[in-house]
């Protein structure tokens, strides 16, 4: 038994040395091939072999009993033949085994997550064709708020100017009474005057032969009678004059009364006008607000279309990221063997990613202001896959300014790679685990301050606990 945990512990060495992550079922076929060799020469030693051509002495692999000793053949070996052995499969036939077997599981993973990411392209075209029609429907919202907005400032101008029209149309019809009541007093004085004026019209007449000598004798002096004379004439003329003006009087108010009747009316059809005008205003609001609930309720089909399309593209985010963790060699936080020698590679498939932003100074795409840029933008779809650039510790793994989520991963040749733009749920190794070089870690996302899906990649030469000193990734990569 101790002597199987040793050939099994060989035999894990042996792969390991070889960059070899086997599951322990394959282990045992290498122990049990190792276990195989040594017990079939025992037992061929003990079975008479026919001569062999060579006279060198002929050494055994070591037992289990007789380890790194040597075992003298026999004069019976001498005189037998040795039966020809089966061929028994090498750690080079193991290891191509398990190369292909791994290279079927890779390119079955490959083919789930392309067409799983056409799916994904899919319904981020449609989402981008959704949000510009919830863009255009916007506008449209804008612009018929904005016209129902003038209409009701329009109605409301309206509003105020057949108050104004109201209040005239009051002053006038007051006006007018006062006018009317004034013509009423002018005529009652009118008559009255011509009442007096009748009168003494009506007096002269009936003594017009009243003659002169008749009221000459009558009176006692002659003051008394050019008195009299005088009198009568001022009294007949004051009673024309008073007339004349009464009459005058009269039909000025009736020039005001029929001025004012017309002026009331004038503006009792500017009423009508007004409120013909604000009744058609009305009708157009009223259309402008049948368009406005028409466009809001398609904003509303559409915004859901649009949350249909954004669960179904996490839904296939969530199978592209179930794939890739299916797929993801089963390293856990063994321990990798140090490699300080160990060069970085690009942490992104050849053809998968193109390059849209180099290391250097910038504009920002977001803040729009230029500062320096850390790193390297690769630009790829939702979901692309994102290996380890060399093998090292992780660092850290989590959420992180900016990128919305990270990884950081301290390599053994001194140097720290830096991803970032992930999805929490891509972020496929922990803090403190081990990882190899080309080992799948993360998957391209868009979290963070960013335009679009892409991965940023920095590469450092230090880290103070605090901060980095960044290199051109470009000129780190091999």
């Amino acid at each position: 038994m101790n002597f199987c945990k040793f050939l099994f512990k060989q035999a894990r060495t042996l792969l390991y040395e070889r960059g070899i992550t086997l599951h322990k079922k394959l282990i045992f076929a290498g122990s049990a091939l190792l276990i195989a060799l040594p017990l079939q020469v025992k037992a061929e030693s003990q079975v008479t072999p026919t001569p062999i051509e060579s006279t060198t002495p002929q050494t055994t692999e070591p037992t289990p009993a007789s380890l790194n000793t040597k075992t003298e053949p026999t004069q019976e070996n001498k005189n037998t033949t040795e039966p020809a052995a089966s061929p028994q499969p090498n750690n080079t036939d193991i290891q191509k085994e398990i190369d292909s077997e791994q290279e079927q599981k890779k390119l079955e993973t490959e083919k789930k997550v392309d067409a799983l990411k056409e799916d994904l392209k899919k319904s981020e075209d449609n989402k981008t064709v959704i949000k510009q029609q919830i863009s255009e429907i916007s506008k449209y919202i804008d612009e018929t708020e904005k016209t129902i907005t003038d209409i009701q400032s329009k109605i409301n101008e309206t509003q105020a100017k057949i108050v104004s029209t109201e209040n005239n149309i009051l002053s006038l019809t007051k006006s007018l009474g006062e006018t009317q009541k004034d013509i009423v007093f002018k005529t009652a004085e009118l008559n009255e005057q011509k009442k007096k004026l009748g009168e003494t019209i009506s007096f002269m007449y009936q003594n017009r032969d009243f003659g002169f000598f008749q009221f000459f004798f009558q009176t006692e002096n002659l003051q008394d009678l050019i008195n009299a004379h005088e009198f009568i004439n001022i009294i007949a003329d004051e009673n024309e004059k008073i007339y004349k003006a009464i009459k005058k009087q009269e039909k000025a108010l009736k020039t005001q009364q029929k001025k004012l009747e017309n002026n009331k009316k004038k503006v009792e059809d500017e009423k009508n006008a007004l409120l013909t005008l604000k009744k058609q205003q009305e009708i157009q609001k009223a259309q402008q607000d049948a368009i406005l609930n028409t466009h809001k309720e398609h904003e509303t089909e559409m915004s859901n279309k649009l949350v249909e399309e954004e669960n179904q593209s996490k839904q296939i985010m969530a199978e592209i990221n179930k794939v890739l963790e299916e797929a993801k060699p089963n390293t856990g936080t063994e321990n990798v063997p140090l490699n300080p020698n160990q060069v970085l590679t690009s942490p992104m498939k050849a053809g998968t990613y193109t390059i849209s932003s180099v290391f250097g100074y910038r504009v920002h795409p977001v803040l729009g202001r230029t500062l320096a840029h850390n790193g390297i933008d690769m630009a790829a779809p939702l979901g692309t896959p994102i290996y380890s650039a060399g093998t090292g510790t992780v660092l850290f793994s989590g959420p992180a300014s900016g990128f919305g989520n990270w990884i950081v991963i301290q390599h053994d040749n001194g140097l720290f790679s830096i991803y970032g733009h992930m999805s929490s749920e891509t972020l496929y190794v922990k803090q403190g685990q081990r990882v190899q070089q080309g080992q799948l870690i993360s998957a391209v996302g868009n979290q963070g301050r960013s335009t679009g899906p892409h991965l940023h990649l920095s590469i450092a030469n230090a880290y103070n606990g605090s901060s980095f000193s960044y290199v051109d990734p470009l000129t780190a990569l091999k």
